[in-house]
């Protein structure tokens, strides 16, 4: 009985973490359609992303130009 509540809770827990997971593409996705702004759009997906990965600092890298092979820092958040 031990045993089967304890693969219980696993799934229920797997469930959870599922359901977030979900949740935090829900709102990238929202940040993509309702934000025109590219600074704050990239510090949403800044943000969300740390929050998934359980991280404290993180940044974005962009093409430089579309002609170019070279990037750049365009967002960082540091905690």
């Amino acid at each position: 009985m031990a045993k089967r509540t304890c693969k219980k809770d696993d799934s229920i827990a797997q469930y959870e973490r599922r359901i977030y997971d979900l949740e935090q593409l829900i709102d990238i996705a929202r940040s993509f359609s309702s934000t025109i702004d590219t600074n704050t759009l990239l510090e949403s997906i800044v943000f969300s992303c740390m929050a998934q990965l359980h991280v404290a600092d993180a940044g974005i890298f962009v093409l430089d130009s579309l002609n170019s092979d070279n990037f750049i820092l365009k967002t960082t958040i540091l905690f």
